[in-house]
């Protein structure tokens, strides 16, 4: 099925936010399409990625999900929009006081994975369309 969308420019970033916004989108058709069954490719396409969210909380950690046996999860975003429906999943509003979003590269989000010590990338979690969980962990031969 063929989507169309029609955006004006931004008033202060002209078309490159418009660029974002196509980036964003075809990086969520990616995740639908490719889901766990080709994480390789999956992998490749969030590295080359220019600009992803975490959300750092309060407290200065990164918003985690807790997945299948209480693995953490780093939480990362497409989108800011996909930003509020992650944070939705608090009901208690704990973690939306005083936390903020930060953009980075693909590069930069799974560097940063490595370096704390996330396996798992929760992709979009409180979204239903381009969401998912991707193993980081094991793939390209890391332990």
């Amino acid at each position: 099925m063929e989507e169309s969308y029609y955006q004006q420019p931004h008033p202060e970033h002209g078309y490159a936010f418009c660029a974002k916004v196509a980036g964003a989108v075809r990086l969520e058709n990616a995740i639908d399409r490719l889901g766990p069954t080709r994480p390789e490719e999956l992998l490749a396409l969030i590295r080359d990625h220019d600009e992803l969210f975490v959300v750092q909380v309060a407290d200065g950690s990164l918003l985690t999900a807790y997945i299948e046996d209480r693995t953490a999860a780093l939480m990362v975003f497409t989108a800011p929009d996909r930003i509020q429906a992650g944070l939705s999943l608090d009901r208690s509003h704990s973690l939306i006081e005083g936390s903020k979003a930060v953009a980075l590269s693909g590069e930069q989000v799974l560097e940063g994975m490595r370096q704390i010590g996330y396996r798992l990338l929760a992709l979009n979690l409180g979204s239903g369309r381009g969401s998912g969980t991707l193993v980081v962990g094991t793939v390209e031969g890391e332990p």
